[in-house]
């Protein structure tokens, strides 16, 4: 493992932890299944019922992804990150411009925007996240160019019903893979050591 990956992984250990996205990946699948009708419940009537199960949802897998955490405490153990000038600022102008896009575009006639720029937008922070050291988490590549690409099903005559289960289906799928993959990069540079002779019965 050379230096430069070893100041990449002190400082982004954390973000590493890639299990701790899985329970939200699974929600948004969950929540692609229900707009296609292939889960009855929770039953979407006045009142907004199923945004709040949603919620709900929401909330239980962010303690899940909590819980998580002390999976990777206790199989790696702690690191504190280096010092960084920039990482956190950084991570507050991306959510903030993220933020601002979303609400330029609910402002605005919705059907007028061929290309959802929210949604280029985090392709693009999804393209950079995948080029950082060196490739190391080159599988944000793949996730990036759908998330770019799925503004086209538009264009192509894809019904707004349709584009909502398959961008549900995109995000879900998104974290899952993003997730998992993180994990096992960080499984492979952490491996612990190994004993230095096997054990006999």
């Amino acid at each position: 493992m050379d230096l430069r990956t070893i100041s990449y992984l002190t400082a982004n250990y954390a973000h590493l932890q890639g299990l701790r996205l899985v329970p939200l990946g699974l929600l948004f699948l969950a929540s692609a299944a229900w707009r296609a009708g292939w889960l009855p419940w929770p039953p979407d009537g006045p009142g907004h019922v199923a945004g709040r199960w949603f919620a709900v949802a929401f909330l239980a897998c962010l303690l899940a992804g909590l819980g998580l955490g002390r999976y990777y405490r206790t199989r790696f153990g702690t690191v504190r990150p280096l010092p960084s000038r920039f990482h956190a600022p950084a991570l507050i102008i991306v959510f903030l411009a993220f933020v601002l896009l979303v609400s330029i575009q609910d402002t605005q006639d919705t059907a007028a925007w061929r290309f959802p720029l929210p949604l280029v937008f985090l392709g693009a922070m999804l393209s950079v996240l995948g080029l950082a050291a060196a490739g190391l988490r080159n599988h944000y590549i793949a996730i990036a160019v759908a998330f770019m690409a799925w503004p086209s099903l538009g264009i192509v005559g894809v019904s707004l019903p349709v584009q909502q289960v398959l961008l549900d289906l995109l995000i879900g799928l998104g974290l899952i893979v993003g997730g998992v993959g993180d994990h096992l990069i960080l499984r492979h540079l952490l491996q612990p050591p190994k004993e230095p002779y096997a054990r006999t019965i």
